[in-house]
């Protein structure tokens, strides 16, 4: 493979209009980085992935007519990847999709830590779909949002009647069975319903109205506000008091409110399904453009082709967090040192890199929100090594 990793060269006349799986945080900006590295190398044919994690920039740069050579330290998502494409290429199904039928079941938070450090397709399909923001190491919900996940996946996937009844007496909610042909259909069905259901919640409402960003706290009436100043300018230390005794029950009243808004938020997104259906997109891509597979260290993969026709990419694990999920150090110094010599045209993806960025990118983060309806953003770097 590494002889001869790209063969039969051309260029196609135009760029597959297909959607990108889900393969990690980068789907959402592939396309943003690929056309700076182009921007930069419009003649480029040839695309190194060198760290290349769910695959997400893979099968953009393959949309865009590039030969694509995908390398991934972690072997445990090489794997994953070649089981998934072995599966399409030889139209393997199952009743709900490309994966095997018991892949579509619920995954608890036990289930999800005993998979966690197993090394087969399944554990791997897990750690996508049921990690906390991808990082495959903590499980997406807390123990209360799992009770509602557990209904809500039941529901639209299995359309079950208990699992319906029991969410809308735990939630006061009025849902029918969706009568949907597939279960993302039925998904974005629920997900209608349910962004209704919010917009129309008073508690919403005035969450809006009075501009709330941190905490349940910045809920403030005008009339408490009118307490507060009385009890203030005469000194009415009874008015004090009782201004107490309402915060108390407006804020139990409210907190409450705002805990139901908040549920069916949640709902509203199902992650775990939401990565799942970009997995199965997998199944509509077609590869007429090579596209090879390695898992090396990324200094270990060989460049075959001309340099003046190649693009390395990569997209290393970011500063801080520094191990792949089977406790595979990176050592960053080392990687500085190999991107900045590197005589190849390199790209890389970072928060942090110590080199001058050719691109930023707003990012969402999942860890931080500045309160409800409000996000807080990271800046992904695009930096480039000159050559």
């Amino acid at each position: 493979m590494q002889d001869n990793l790209f063969q039969d060269i051309h260029k196609p006349n135009k760029i597959q209009q297909i959607r990108i799986p889900y393969q990690g945080s980068k789907r959402t900006i592939a396309t943003q980085l690929i056309d700076k590295m182009l921007e930069v190398k419009p003649n480029a044919k040839y695309f190194y992935d060198l760290c290349g994690g769910g695959g997400s920039v893979s099968f953009t740069a393959l949309q865009y007519g590039f030969k694509v050579h995908y390398n991934e330290l972690q072997t445990s998502l090489v794997e994953f990847l070649e089981y998934t494409l072995d599966r399409v290429k030889n139209n393997i199904r199952s009743e709900f999709g490309i994966f095997p039928e018991e892949w579509y079941n619920f995954v608890s938070r036990e289930e999800f830590f005993k998979q966690k450090p197993l090394q087969t397709p399944y554990s791997q399909f897990v750690r996508i779909c049921y990690s906390f923001a991808n990082n495959q190491k903590d499980f997406a919900f807390n123990p209360d949002t799992e009770i509602n996940k557990r209904l809500g996946h039941s529901i639209v996937v299995f359309q079950c009647e208990t699992s319906l009844k029991k969410y809308n007496e735990d939630n006061g909610t009025c849902f029918t069975i969706s009568n949907k042909l597939t279960w993302n259909e039925r998904r974005l069905d629920y997900a209608h319903e349910w962004r209704s259901q919010i917009k129309a919640n008073e508690c919403y409402k005035e969450v809006i109205e009075t501009n709330f960003v941190k905490n349940h706290a910045q809920f403030t009436s005008l009339k408490k506000k009118q307490w507060l100043e009385t009890a203030v300018n005469d000194r009415g230390f009874e008015h004090l008091e009782r201004l107490m005794c309402l915060e108390r029950l407006e804020n139990l009243e409210r907190l409450e409110k705002l805990e139901q808004t908040e549920r069916l938020m949640c709902l509203e997104q199902f992650q775990n399904l939401e990565r799942l259906v970009h997995l199965e997109n997998l199944e509509n891509i077609e590869t007429p453009q090579p596209f090879t597979i390695s898992s090396l260290d990324f200094k270990d993969v060989k460049i075959t082709t001309p340099p003046e026709e190649s693009i390395l990419y990569i997209d290393p694990p970011y500063r801080g967090t520094g191990k792949y999920i089977e406790g595979k150090d990176i050592n960053y110094k080392e990687l500085d040192e190999w991107f900045a010599n590197n005589q190849h045209t390199v790209f890389m993806s970072e928060y942090n890199a110590p080199f001058e960025p050719i691109l930023e990118i707003p990012k969402m983060k999942l860890m931080k929100s500045k309160g409800l309806g409000k996000r807080a953003y990271a800046m992904e770097k695009l930096f480039w090594n000159g050559k």
